[in-house]
């Protein structure tokens, strides 16, 4: 299945807006994609398209956790880390997971 057949099919089951923010990207965008008419190269999404919707299940490991999560858990994670950033000094929890989404092939 290709990234705009997956991509496609995962605006069915949900809605654009929430494809949107787990892909990281404005519904404008999603809307774009869709419709053939993005300006700039989409290789770099449909990548992410794959590595969040081209598992079987629905589901993919966290490079980090070793956790299997949706892409909605993950754009959750990846939005909770960048909000709290390295401002937490005092969790190396938090500050691990931020410098691991940040680094993440998935959200680049």
């Amino acid at each position: 299945m290709t990234a705009s057949e997956l991509l496609r099919k995962r605006v069915e089951a949900s809605t654009q807006a929430q494809v949107a923010r787990e892909l990281g990207v404005s519904k404008t965008t999603v809307s774009q994609l869709l419709g053939g008419k993005y300006g700039a190269s989409p290789a770099k999404l449909e990548a992410r398209v794959m590595a969040l919707y081209g598992g079987q299940s629905g589901l993919f490991i966290c490079k980090h956790t070793g956790v299997e999560v949706t892409p909605l858990e993950c754009a959750s994670t990846y939005e909770r880390a960048v909000a709290v950033g390295s401002r937490v000094p005092g969790n190396p929890i938090t500050l691990r997971q931020y410098h691991a989404c940040r680094r993440c092939e998935i959200r680049k």
